[in-house]
């Protein structure tokens, strides 16, 4: 590994030999660099990553795997990706539907309402 990849890491460790896996993280991103940077880092730290590009994608996915721990979710996913409408409600189907996963949300919408109406989801 290069110094510039071992930057990734804040306390200079490794990556994750593939024994030393730590769970299975669904990531939701419909900016392809973005999702490909968030996915290698993901897995260099150990986790098992699946990434989907929309809500629909997603939700089918959800539907396959049943070791989903967490999703990690934009709120700005296609076809309206300048709102955050597709990933409020992916964030409301998660919840109703896999209450045990957690999710944490990413979003590069500059709408204070947004992020709150996240939370509250």
């Amino acid at each position: 590994m290069t110094r510039s990849q071992n930057d990734l890491f804040k306390d200079g460790s490794e990556p994750a030999a593939q024994d030393e896996r730590r769970g299975h993280i669904m990531l939701v991103e419909d900016d392809a660099v973005l999702r490909l940077l968030l996915r290698n880092s993901l897995e260099d730290a150990g986790y098992d990553v699946q990434a989907a590009e929309s809500r629909p994608e997603a939700v089918e996915a959800l539907k396959k795997s049943d070791d989903i721990a967490v999703v990690i979710v934009d709120l700005g996913l296609p076809p309206v990706e300048h709102t955050t409408l597709e990933g409020l409600a992916l964030i409301r189907t998660i919840s109703t539907e896999y209450p045990a996963i957690k999710i944490i949300v990413l979003t590069g919408q500059d709408e204070e309402q947004s992020a709150f109406e996240a939370i509250k989801e």
